[in-house]
């Protein structure tokens, strides 16, 4: 598969198959959510039929529905991929979430909702997707349950606008609901919007937590490398001259599967004209990771360079870095438990007091792999000399 976009840039996924021992060809088109209308996406396929082009059919291909699109391709799917021909059919009614998911254990509680692993109710334990070549063999997915409103809704927009290697698998958004037990004992419908993701091996934030972890400093630079490569795209400015502030970098939203750093939750992800002066909200994201400049109402995508930092500070083992941005507070070089003095000088300049001196992320990346390069050259050429001796 591989991901096209026409002249509009409305998203299209182009798949191609066999079937009698034929190469057959359909796409499946993305119509975004609208939140402001409370309107989820929409997947339409359309499937490419060889035909003679005449003056009334040039186009070559039949707009379908899903049920006459399943009729065409006439295949068997798999448990997962029917549950999403099922909410891209009906993308306005709400889905029993009981019906098709075990809730098994909460991952995270926010303003935002709550995130739950989950497993498909399926006859099968491993399912494949025709439709998302990353989901191979498994039944176990995240699944973010929040509020129906348009500030909950914009974050699907943001995650399919923003897809890339190092960003948590998005695979459909849909409303559900629950029939949930109140205070009165009875049954009560708790109606959702839902976010079907993959499901990670852990975030950096359980990396930190536990104690019997130990972490070389080759593991940090390649890790602050990784997270300052998807920071660079996600703070890369559009055609549009639009860009994105995240707001809310941290350990609990750096997940990490098959040793691969994934970045999560873009709820406070905003996207803003380059052209006009930022009034944000106020103190928007986690505390600890705030920039001094967050206490107002102007500020810009330097702020995730400073919730970086705090990332820096976490490995190097900095107890007091939720200080960092008082008034007048100096950072003690001797707090830092791990001592390393390319980590401590680029944490240094990331909570620069000024906005405008800190480095982007492309530089931090450039920075990062550089240092990488230099210590491998050294360990090769320390092994070497020994060796020689």
């Amino acid at each position: 598969m591989k991901v096209l976009c026409d002249a509009v840039g409305i998203p299209c996924r182009f798949i191609r198959y066999v079937k009698n021992g034929q190469v057959q060809y359909y796409n499946l088109v993305l119509i975004p959510s609208i939140p402001a209308q409370n309107v989820i996406e929409i997947i339409i396929p359309i499937f490419w039929d060889k035909r003679i082009k005449t003056k009334s059919n040039i186009s070559g291909y039949n707009k379908l529905s899903i049920s006459s699109f399943l009729n065409n391709i006439k295949m068997k799917f798999s448990n997962i991929d029917n549950f999403f021909l099922r909410t891209w059919e009906n993308s306005t009614e709400f889905i029993n979430i009981d019906d098709y998911f075990t809730l098994k254990k909460k991952l995270g509680i926010g303003g935002f909702g709550e995130v739950w692993s989950v497993s498909l109710k399926s006859d099968i334990e491993e399912n494949s997707s025709f439709f998302f070549f990353s989901i191979k063999k498994t039944s176990h997915f995240a699944l973010k349950i929040m509020d129906i409103n348009e500030f909950n809704l914009n974050e699907s927009i943001i995650m399919r606008e923003k897809a890339h290697i190092n960003v948590i698998n998005f695979y459909c958004v849909f409303k559900g609901y629950q029939l949930l037990t109140n205070r009165q004992h009875e049954k009560e419908r708790k109606e959702s919007f839902c976010f079907l993701l993959e499901l990670a091996d852990t975030s950096l934030e359980k990396v930190f937590s536990d104690k019997n972890v130990a972490y070389n400093l080759n593991f940090v630079r390649l890790t602050l490398m990784e997270i300052a490569n998807i920071m660079s795209y996600i703070h890369k400015q559009t055609p549009n001259h639009e860009f994105y502030i995240y707001r809310d970098l941290k350990p609990d939203n750096i997940l990490i599967k098959n040793k691969k750093i994934l970045l999560t939750d873009f709820n406070l992800s905003r996207k803003i004209d380059a052209d006009f002066e930022y009034l944000m909200s106020q103190c928007c994201g986690t505390k600890g990771h705030l920039a001094p400049e967050q206490k107002s109402l102007v500020y810009d995508q330097k702020i995730d360079i400073w919730a970086f930092s705090i990332i820096i500070a976490k490995f190097l083992k900095h107890k007091n870095f939720n200080y960092f941005s008082y008034d007048n507070y100096k950072i003690d070089l001797k707090h830092f438990e791990i001592q390393d003095k390319f980590l401590i000088n680029l944490l240094l300049v990331c909570v620069d007091e000024s906005p405008f001196m800190r480095p982007s992320f492309s530089e931090i990346f450039r920075l990062l792999f550089d240092e990488i390069i230099r210590n491998e050259l050294e360990e090769y050429y320390r092994g070497r000399t020994l060796h020689d001796f």
